[in-house]
């Protein structure tokens, strides 16, 4: 899916956007979502796709004994199929859960019962949380006494920028819309 958000920024809020890239490369700016996509754009992506549903065709059907790629595809199709009814469709061997799975591993292993298994990040208990919590709370009104609302705004931007999976995609404006 991909979004085309030009009417909506120059209708709704009187944004048009320009852009500015290099002559040596006239696809710098694809996937932009402030224009219709290119036919090249669309036959590129379909080909990404096409590729991708046809790599997992071919992994379902081996790693699930299938007699060949159109059994797959034939209840493929994108869709999720889930619980009981994949068990029928032979999507899946088991139905359970985490630990379930883990023990099944365990079992395929070799480990019998011998085995043990840690949760990352390890989850906090509720009195942890709560002094978290606290010294998040504290931490704010300290900031809010000693910066400028402009100050604690930046701040703010700042911490958000670090995000352990260091993936961002930032506006140059940090403004809301009524």
């Amino acid at each position: 899916l991909m979004f085309n958000t030009r009417r909506f920024f120059e209708e709704k809020l009187g944004i048009t956007f320009d852009r500015v890239y290099s002559n040596n490369n006239q696809y710098a700016d694809a996937g932009n979502p402030n224009r219709a996509m290119t036919e090249f754009e669309k036959k590129k992506m379909q080909q990404g796709v096409d590729q991708i549903y046809g790599e997992f065709i071919n992994v379902v059907q081996k790693g699930r004994n299938f007699a060949d790629s159109l059994s797959v595809d034939s209840i493929a199709q994108g869709r999720v199929w889930a619980g009981i009814r994949a068990q029928k469709l032979k999507l899946v061997d088991e139905l359970g859960g985490l630990k379930d799975a883990i023990k099944a591993a365990a079992q395929k292993a070799g480990l019998g019962n011998d085995y043990s298994w840690v949760e990352y990040p390890k989850s906090k208990s509720f009195f942890e949380k709560l002094l978290e919590d606290f010294a998040q709370s504290r931490k704010a009104s300290l900031l809010q006494e000693m910066l400028t609302p402009d100050q604690v705004s930046l701040y703010r931007i700042i911490r958000s920028l670090n995000d352990p999976r260091g993936i961002y995609m930032r506006l140059l404006w940090d403004g809301q819309i009524n």
